[in-house]
């Protein structure tokens, strides 16, 4: 009976601080991965959570050494080792990001964030093919999500491909019509492809896989 009242807590907090992260308030969320931690200290997803709020408010050493905590206890828990690479692409560590991500697509070949992190990491790199493939499988998951779409359609940009550009943005606005950034390089690749393209629109730091 102890056990199931513990894992009721401990799963009533970790719900309460994912939704926190939704809508972006990284204090409440930390308050409730907290306390998670506090009912499982040794819950992999409590541990990532609580690291995932310190990541979103840019303390990067404290969620590096969550993250590997989190990974120390369950190492199977595929999501800390993608979360741990965003760390540690933010903090120039690339080789290293890299091979993180890519262990958590060998745990879990289908996972979305993984992929679309992998693609901005390459981003970064300015390794534009290995990025545009990482981002193809990202739009290949399920339920699709408009942040991939949107990457690649950047990605075929930075290449010229424009009229690749306009075909995976306007997927990006089928799932997302209020996407005004996605709009905006829609309509610049459209303008390239006929050859009088207006100035280029500036882009924006690369935003991470949403939790």
């Amino acid at each position: 009976m102890e056990r199931m009242t513990t894992h009721g807590a401990l799963e009533q907090h970790l719900a309460k601080g994912n939704q926190y992260i939704a809508d972006g308030d990284s204090r409440r969320a930390r308050m409730c991965f907290a306390r998670a931690v506090e009912v499982a200290p040794r819950s992999a997803a409590a541990l990532d959570g609580l690291a995932w709020t310190y990541y979103l408010d840019g303390d990067h050493a404290r969620a590096k050494t969550l993250l590997e905590r989190a990974i120390h206890c369950e190492p199977a828990f595929a999501e800390a080792y993608t979360d741990l690479g965003c760390v540690l692409h933010e903090l120039g560590e690339f080789k290293e990001a890299e091979r993180l991500h890519k262990h958590c697509l060998r745990l879990q070949p289908d996972r979305h964030d993984a992929h679309f992190n992998l693609g901005l990491l390459y981003i970064r790199l300015q390794r534009y093919r290995a990025a545009e493939h990482a981002l193809v499988l990202a739009t290949q998951c399920v339920p699709p999500q408009p942040d991939s779409f949107q990457a690649l359609g950047e990605v075929k940009l930075l290449q010229e491909d424009f009229a690749g550009a306009c075909v995976v943005l306007e997927a990006c606005l089928a799932l997302d019509a209020d996407n005004i950034e996605a709009d905006l390089l829609l309509t610049y690749a459209r303008y390239e492809q006929r050859g009088a393209a207006p100035k280029k629109p500036r882009r924006g730091r690369p935003r991470r896989a949403k939790k």
